[in-house]
């Protein structure tokens, strides 16, 4: 626990700065957002609505993801000329912790033989991770200003029975030598984003009565990022799109705030029931394989969505899981 609250701490003081700009995040304001329409949602003669597309507001940005990883030891020796190192972790916990950047708030754990054998899925192979090793010491002082050595992370190798990790490490560009000898190590893994995917989804909502509200929400699976977005403003067809019939409709609000994107309609703006169709993305980091979707749409309303070119699929109040994969 000590050698826990001690890694983080130093990741709470700009840990992986020094390497990437992955973990700065843009704050809160690109997500809890509301979407401008105007005056409402214009209404057409035919009765459809169509909201506002185009840039407004910025998409939200899928969350990375840090992996810690802790050890009582670790020993390091040299395997080339080029400054890599084989680091090897003695006496590893056998749990990795891993939390989401901003804007995400999730945070779970998983075995770190599942972690190493996805390595390939986690995009590593191609891109290897930035990390930080950070320790109490060992038979040479403590480097990088306390706050850890920032090295290139390859090929990692779990051997269960005797709780060891193997890896190579390359040393950032300025980053110093890593000691031969490290106790109480941490080590601190960050996907970098993992690269992001923009999928474009169709959300449509019948038998909504006037004064109801739509809800859904996106859940990742495995600690996986995923927010809902407007797309990649960089490629044509991002937006936002938003149309209901039959008969005219009234839009009050419409929110998206990560992870929810929430539909207001006005009571009494329309005679008996009416269909909404949403178009926008789900952004999901470049490992993801699935993600889930959770309907929290007033009674009576009924939710379906497609990703892609895939068919319709139910959205129930309990998770419902949708294969990215197509």
């Amino acid at each position: 626990m000590m050698r826990l609250r001690r890694a983080l701490g130093a990741l709470a003081l700009g840990l992986l700065a020094a390497s990437t700009g992955a973990c700065a995040g843009t704050g809160g304001s690109d997500v809890a957002e509301k979407l401008p329409l105007g005056s409402k949602v214009a209404s057409e003669s035919t009765g459809s609505t169509t909201g506002a597309t185009g840039t407004e507001p910025p998409a939200p940005r899928a969350p990375g993801l840090l992996y810690v990883a802790e050890a009582d030891a670790a020993s390091v020796a040299a395997v080339g000329d080029d400054g890599a190192r084989l680091v090897t972790l003695t006496g590893t916990d056998a749990s990795v912790l891993w939390f989401q950047d901003r804007p995400g708030r999730a945070a779970g754990d998983l075995s770190i033989s599942e972690f190493v054998a996805t390595w390939d899925e986690l995009g590593f192979v191609d891109d290897p991770p930035n990390a930080v090793i950070r320790h109490s010491g060992g038979e040479e002082p403590l480097v990088g200003d306390g706050l850890g050595l920032v090295v290139e992370m390859t090929d990692p190798v779990w051997d269960q029975p005797s709780a060891t990790l193997r890896f190579t490490a390359v040393p950032a560009e300025g980053a110093g030598a890593i000691p031969a000898l490290m106790n109480d190590v941490s080590l601190f893994i960050d996907d970098g984003g993992a690269g992001t995917t923009y999928h474009p989804t169709k959300v449509t909502a019948t038998n909504v009565a006037p004064g109801q509200k739509v809800q859904i929400q996106v859940l990742p699976t495995g600690g996986r990022s995923v927010v809902w977005s407007m797309g990649d403003t960089a490629q044509d067809g991002a937006g936002f799109s938003l149309a209901s019939g039959p008969g005219q409709a009234a839009v009050s609000d419409v929110h998206l705030d990560g992870q929810t994107v929430s539909i207001q309609t006005s009571a009494g703006a329309a005679s008996g029931a009416i269909t909404l169709s949403l178009d926008l993305f789900v952004a999901t980091d470049a490992s993801s394989g699935a993600v889930q979707f959770r309907s929290e749409a007033d009674p009576g309303v009924e939710v379906s969505l497609s990703l892609g070119d895939s068919p319709p699929q139910t959205v129930n109040p309990t998770p419902t899981l949708f294969s990215l994969s197509g």
